[in-house]
């Protein structure tokens, strides 16, 4: 069959009819680049090699400050249950807090640690109205304990101060706070150190020399009378010294004017954590107790009723600690046993330094107000 000019124009037709009926193709992608940014990450502006030159996001941590090292004494080894404090700040890092490392280092006795003062192997030394009566240019700036925390403990026979009359008085050293604390007991009647007999024992050592009937009186921190009436039944507190002498002020931290002046911001922030730190310890009775045990090698049983005790007469300081009645009452103590001579006493200006503890009351968020404690503190 040939085909004519219409044969062919009929087979286009139908072709052209078939194509548009059939399935149609895909349509060439007429926006492929931003179809493809949907699922693909764009061009990277910041591309995935290292941006040698970028800014960091943050800043690099510092490297933290070495502490400062502080060299400090405590008067008994082991120490008391007043006198923890230090011992504690470091355990629960209040002195790390504000920036120190500080090693407490135990002494026997106030007399062995003014020595260790005297001669430079501590950072932070002594001061006391009696030294700066015979020329020491120190100054006090903080006070730890607000009353003396010792009691007079006797044999059960003993029932008054003068029953003492003829009887062994275990001290740690002459002129050491036992022997000025029994003096001024025999002194409220009339007697003097001449009426007793002085027996030289450790600080350590005494509680066990009255219940072995070594001796028959101490002077002891009121933890120990509850050690010494339970190994000895009949032994007694014949004084309570805070009671008797309620005036008094126990401990304080001062130093050579050349030691305040040349570290004078170690010992704001020194103040700064020992204040945090007695007032973590009214907050915080048991944890406090099994830290002082270990520091005291003491019982919890001993030292939880001493604890009640220091509680209610604001034992430690949440304050400056330091209260002008208390310092003149300590000068004329003094006068009377003799460790000032009559016209040497100092004046509170003499040898107390307000600015550091105030400058350390404010680290420490201001001063408490006595609602804070169980006993109104405000020392």
């Amino acid at each position: 069959m040939r085909f004519t000019k219409i044969h062919w124009l009929i087979v286009a037709a139908l072709l052209a009819l078939l194509v548009a009926c059939g399935p149609s193709a895909t349509p060439a992608p007429t926006s492929a680049p931003a179809a493809a940014a949907t699922t693909a990450p764009a061009a990277p502006t910041a591309a995935p090699t290292k941006p040698a030159a970028a800014a960091p996001t943050t800043a690099p941590t510092a490297a933290p400050k070495p502490l400062v090292k502080l060299k400090v004494g405590a008067a008994v080894s082991p120490p008391k249950l007043v006198h923890t404090p230090p011992n504690i700040a470091v355990a629960k890092g209040f002195f790390a807090k504000y920036g120190l490392d500080v090693e407490v280092i135990p002494f026997e006795g106030g007399q062995a640690l003014t020595r260790a003062a005297q001669a430079g192997q501590l950072d932070l030394g002594s001061c006391s109205n009696v030294t700066v009566s015979r020329g020491q240019k120190c100054h006090i700036f903080w006070g730890q304990s607000m009353v003396y925390p010792n009691a007079m403990i006797v044999q059960p026979e003993i029932k008054t101060i003068q029953d003492l009359k003829g009887k062994r008085v275990a001290i740690e050293a002459p002129g050491g706070n036992p022997e000025l604390w029994t003096r001024q007991i025999l002194g409220t009647v009339g007697m003097t150190g001449d009426d007793v007999k002085w027996v030289i024992t450790t600080t350590a050592g005494q509680t066990a020399a009255l219940v072995n009937g070594q001796v028959d009186a101490i002077i002891d921190h009121t933890e120990n009378t509850f050690r010494a009436a339970k190994e000895k039944p009949g032994v007694h507190v014949l004084v309570q010294l805070a009671d008797t002498f309620p005036n008094s002020q126990f401990n304080q931290w001062g130093g050579d004017d050349t030691q305040v002046q040349a570290r004078r911001a170690d010992f704001v922030n020194f103040t700064a954590a020992l204040i945090e730190t007695n007032r973590w310890i009214y907050k915080n009775k048991d944890e406090f107790l099994k830290l002082a045990a270990t520091v005291t090698n003491n019982q919890v049983d001993y030292l939880s009723p001493a604890y009640d005790i220091y509680v209610q007469r604001c034992m430690w300081s949440v304050n400056t600690g330091i209260v002008k009645a208390k310092v003149d009452w300590t000068n004329e103590n003094s006068l009377k046993l003799g460790e000032i001579v009559a016209g040497k006493a100092p004046k509170f200006e003499d040898f107390y330094d307000l600015t550091i503890t105030n400058e350390a009351l404010k680290l420490v968020g201001g001063a408490w107000t006595g609602a804070e404690t169980p006993g109104k503190c405000t020392y």
